[in-house]
C-alpha cells in the first residue's frame, strides 16, 4: 500500500476510445489508497489549477497543451505522458520531431510507451532521457485479454455480423467544421501546404474507391449484416447518406474491441490500427488495400494475416459463400508465434496487465513540493481565464465558437458510465474493492470558480478493508 497519497489527475481525450483503459488505470491507482480525477481533455486548462495535483498524465505532448505543461511544471507538478495515440501507424519521426520542437522535456518525469519499438525510436532519437522512458503497455489493450475480455458487451443488437471498420477522419470529420479545419490542423503540426493538400487530395480517392468496393459488397450480398463502425474522429451519418442498404446498420457505441471481439469477420479498406486489434483477439481480417488508388503503407503487418482480394470477382465471390465466410481460415492459429511477434513489437505484453504497470510507475514518483508551489502562469489567455473564471468563460466562448459546444457534448461522460466499467473490472479481477465515484466538487470559493464540474473524483470508500488492497493486485 502506498505510504503517501497522491492525487493523480488522468486527462480523458475521447471517452468512446479511452474510457476503459483509463478507469482501469485509475482502479490501480485507487487500490494503492491515491486520490484519482478522471478530468475531460476540454475542460483541463480549469480543472488541473482548481484540483491541485500531484501529478497529471497527459494523452500527449503537442504544441496545443505544451504552455499547459509547462505552466504546471513550474507549479512544482510532476508530468507524466500516456500517449493514447502511440499505435504503430502514427508516423513516429514527424511525432518525435515536433516533441522536440517544443523543448519540454525537462517538464516531463516519465514518458510511458506502448512497445518495443515506439521505445526504441525515442531512445534512439534522445529527445527524452532514457531514464525517463518506460515500456508499459497501452491500458486499453487489456481488455483485448482474459479475464477482461470476458466481461466485454456487445454494443450492436446483432450476434452475427460482419464489422466494418473506417478510418477517413480527415474528410470525414465529426469534431470539426469540414477539411478545411483537419488541413489547418495538419499545417499547425508542421505539414507544408503541398504536402496537406497532396495527403487530402489521396484520402478522397481512397474513400471514394472504399464506397464503392463496399457498396457492391453489401448489394450482392443481402444475406449477410454487415455493421459500420466509424473511427472515433468520424460522422457515421455520412455512410447512411452514401450507402442505402436494409442490411447495413451504423453503430458507433462501444469500444472497438468490444465490437470486434463479437463479430464474425472484420473488414477494413486499408492499414487501419484496428485491424491490430483483430489480431490480439484472432478475428478473420479482409482488407480492400489492392483496391485503393493511393496505397499509404506498403509494409502492413497484419496484412500478413489478411486476405486481400485481387479482383472485383475474387472479392465478391468471397462473401457470397456463406461458409467461406463462416469458416475461413484466415488468420489462424497456425499463425500464432509470428501473430505474438508482431504484437508485442508494437503493443508489448497482451497479459492484460498494461494498466497495472503504468499504476506501478505513476505510483512511484516522488513528490517532493509544498501542497501547491504557485507558478509562472503566463499568457494573456490564462490570466483571463483566472480572473472572470470557468462559468462566464464558457459562456462568451459559446458565442464566439458554438462549434466548441458539440465537441465537449460528444466528448462527455458520466458517473455512471464509470461505474459500469468498475463493476466489470471487480468481476473480472474477482475484487470486492468498493470505489467512491463522484462528480468533483471542490470546496473553496477560489477553486469552485476555476472547476467545471465535470471531472469526476474516484477514491476508497470510507469503510474500505485493507484486505481489499491485496485483492486489488490479483
Amino acid at each position: 500500500m502506498t505510504i503517501n497519497p497522491k492525487k493523480i489527475c488522468l486527462i480523458v481525450d475521447n471517452p468512446l476510445r479511452d474510457l476503459d483503459g483509463l478507469v482501469l488505470l485509475a482502479w490501480h491507482l485507487v487500490c494503492s489508497s491515491h486520490q484519482v480525477f478522471l478530468v475531460p481533455m476540454y475542460e483541463q486548462q480549469f480543472d488541473l489549477f482548481s484540483i491541485k495535483p500531484d501529478i497529471v498524465v497527459f494523452n500527449y505532448v503537442r504544441k496545443n497543451n505544451s504552455n499547459l505543461i509547462t505552466a504546471l511544471h513550474s507549479c512544482g507538478i510532476e508530468i507524466v505522458i500516456l500517449d493514447t495515440e502511440g499505435n504503430p501507424l502514427i508516423p513516429i519521426r514527424g511525432v518525435l520531431e515536433r516533441i522536440a520542437a517544443l523543448n519540454i522535456e525537462q517538464c516531463i518525469t516519465k514518458y510511458l510507451l506502448w512497445g518495443p519499438e515506439q521505445y526504441s525510436s525515442f531512445k534512439e532519437s534522445g529527445i527524452i532521457n532514457a531514464n525517463k522512458l518506460v515500456i508499459t503497455g497501452c491500458p486499453r489493450y487489456d481488455f483485448a485479454a482474459y479475464p477482461l475480455r470476458a466481461t466485454l458487451s456487445n454494443p450492436i443488437p446483432f450476434s452475427d455480423y460482419i464489422l466494418v471498420n473506417t478510418n477517413f477522419p480527415t474528410i470525414n470529420p465529426k469534431f470539426t467544421k469540414g477539411i478545411a479545419d483537419e488541413e489547418k490542423t495538419m499545417r499547425m503540426l508542421g505539414y507544408d501546404n503541398e504536402l496537406v493538400k497532396e495527403i487530402t487530395s489521396k484520402i478522397i480517392e481512397n474513400f471514394q474507391a472504399f464506397i464503392d468496393r463496399l457498396r457492391s459488397i453489401i448489394d450482392e450480398n443481402p444475406q449477410l449484416v454487415f455493421v459500420l463502425r466509424p473511427h472515433p474522429f468520424e460522422r457515421g451519418e455520412t455512410y447512411g447518406t452514401l450507402i442505402k442498404s436494409e442490411n447495413l446498420f451504423i453503430y458507433d457505441q462501444g469500444t472497438s474491441i468490444s465490437a470486434i471481439n463479437n463479430c464474425r469477420l472484420f473488414l477494413h479498406a486499408q492499414d487501419c490500427s484496428t485491424a491490430y486489434e483483430a489480431l490480439m483477439i484472432g478475428k478473420p481480417i479482409v482488407s480492400l488495400k489492392n483496391f485503393m488508388p493511393c496505397v499509404t503503407l506498403d509494409n502492413f503487418p497484419p496484412d500478413d494475416y489478411s486476405f486481400l482480394p485481387k479482383t472485383e470477382a475474387d472479392l465478391l465471390q468471397f462473401f457470397s459463400n456463406r461458409a467461406t465466410v463462416s469458416t475461413s481460415n484466415i488468420n489462424s492459429d497456425s499463425f500464432g508465434h509470428q501473430k505474438e511477434e508482431v504484437i508485442r513489437a508494437n503493443y508489448y505484453k497482451l497479459d492484460g496487465n498494461s494498466a497495472l504497470r503504468a499504476a506501478a510507475e505513476i505510483d512511484s514518483i516522488q513528490v517532493n513540493r509544498k501542497p501547491w508551489q504557485q507558478g509562472v502562469q503566463s499568457g494573456f489567455k490564462r490570466i483571463f481565464q483566472i480572473i472572470i473564471g470557468y462559468t462566464v468563460y464558457q459562456a462568451l466562448g459559446r458565442i464566439v465558437r458554438p462549434a466548441g459546444i458539440l465537441k465537449r457534448r460528444l466528448k462527455s461522460f458520466s458517473v455512471g458510465d464509470i461505474e459500469r466499467i468498475l463493476t466489470r473490472i471487480n468481476r473480472a479481477r474477482e475484487s470486492d474493492s468498493l470505489i467512491d465515484v463522484i462528480l468533483y466538487r471542490p470546496r473553496d470559493l477560489k477553486s469552485r470558480r476555476m472547476s467545471s464540474k465535470k471531472t469526476v473524483l474516484l477514491s476508497k470508500t470510507f469503510n474500505w478493508n485493507p484486505d481489499q488492497t491485496q485483492s486489488c493486485q490479483r
